[in-house]
């Protein structure tokens, strides 16, 4: 707001007063013709020019401002409640805020007393109508759209991220195991039987999928002995006998051979395209991993090329998404869950993931874990 210097002059239009004019008034240590003192919000007179008048203002704001209108222009809307963050005894607004989405909300109200989308985190607005899930999960309407429901319909995305990982990533799958969707017991289920432990504050791209497979170091074989009876003996696997499912013979400090057999990628229904998209793109880095014959790798090594899969692929949606702002910003919001990530295996190992494809790129990433389990070769 430029205000004119002339102190005898309107400090709005700069023009004078009459000598016995009556529409004059002061505010803000100036004075101003009653239309020229106009509320910055509503472009509204402040003053109808009779009786008493006032007005508010905001610290590096020099503009003047209705109550109510200064309301809406500084004071925080609630986005849970939908009323206006009141300033406390000290003049201080306080409230808390939803990470990603700036959604600003009272401190008063708790953490029980807030429902979350279970796919983006958005919190839901009192009295607004959000469809929950067969299974109670609270799903918001701009992730309900894209909802990926079941097994059938999650297949043409299923075939999309494989062609990113054949064609952009240059890492084809020897064979295409099976993907269904699941609920979450049956999820936990088959984790607790995988002995997966998700004390590492794994993140949704983990606890939301899985892949399942069978390693086997050792088969019974049947051999003849010199008696002539057969008997069975476990028999160590050789890494001759298939050349897609073998690891690259390894030094003593990298991971073990075995032959793996993938026997499917389980996903929690329910979920957006792009967020099960990002998960089948996690589950996928394990289930090459498997098939190349890559067992006992560093936690922290695998589960960070693994996050770092699923940031490439939902990268690639954000590009693919021109024109889409709303599936542009989820797809930036999945990526952003990732690249925060606060946890040591997940979050660390995403990162260390990173730096390494970016100074030495995937192919030699994936020699590297071959030949010694970790993203570059030994000092």
């Amino acid at each position: 707001m430029q205000l004119f210097s002339d102190p005898n002059a309107c400090a709005g239009c700069g023009r004078g007063f009459g000598l016995f004019s009556s529409d004059c008034i002061t505010g803000m240590g100036r004075k101003w013709h009653t239309g020229c003192f106009r509320c910055a919000f509503c472009s509204e007179p402040i003053s109808t020019g009779r009786g008493s008048f006032s007005y508010n203002m905001h610290p590096g704001d020099p503009r003047p401002y209705h109550a109510d209108c200064y309301r809406h222009a500084h004071h925080p809307v609630c986005e849970v409640c939908g009323v206006y963050i009141a300033p406390g005894p000290d003049g201080r607004i306080a409230y808390r805020e939803n990470g990603f989405w700036r959604q600003r909300y009272c401190t008063s109200h708790g953490e029980e007393q807030l429902t979350r989308c279970c796919a983006c985190s958005r919190l839901q607005k009192q009295g607004e109508e959000w469809a929950p899930l067969p299974d109670g999960r609270p799903l918001c309407l701009q992730c309900l759209s894209g909802t990926v429901l079941d097994t059938r319909e999650a297949q043409p995305l299923y075939d999309e991220v494989l062609r990113f990982y054949a064609e952009e990533m240059r890492l084809p799958h020897p064979y295409k195991p099976p993907l269904l969707l699941v609920d979450g017991p049956t999820l936990n289920e088959h984790a607790t039987a995988e002995g997966r432990d998700d004390s590492e504050g794994a993140p949704v791209f983990h606890v939301r999928g899985l892949c399942v497979a069978q390693v086997y170091s050792h088969i019974p074989a049947i051999l003849r002995g010199l008696g002539g009876g057969l008997r069975s003996v476990a028999t160590a696997v050789s890494p001759t006998a298939s050349p897609t499912a073998f690891c690259s013979p390894a030094s003593s400090t990298g991971p073990q051979r075995a032959h793996c057999h993938v026997s499917t990628l389980l996903l929690l229904y329910g979920l957006p395209r792009l967020l099960s998209g990002s998960i089948m793109a996690h589950e996928l880095m394990h289930a090459w991993l498997r098939m190349a014959g890559l067992v006992g790798l560093p936690l922290r090594a695998e589960e960070g090329l693994c996050q770092l899969m699923a940031c490439l692929w939902l990268d690639r949606q954000h590009e693919l998404l021109q024109g889409e702002p709303e599936e542009q910003r989820l797809a930036s919001f999945f990526s952003y869950q990732i690249r925060t990530d606060t946890s040591e295996v997940y979050g660390d190992g995403f990162r260390e993931a990173m730096e390494a494809f970016q100074s030495h790129g995937l192919t030699a990433m994936i020699q590297n874990l071959k030949m010694y389990g970790s993203y570059t070769p030994p000092p």
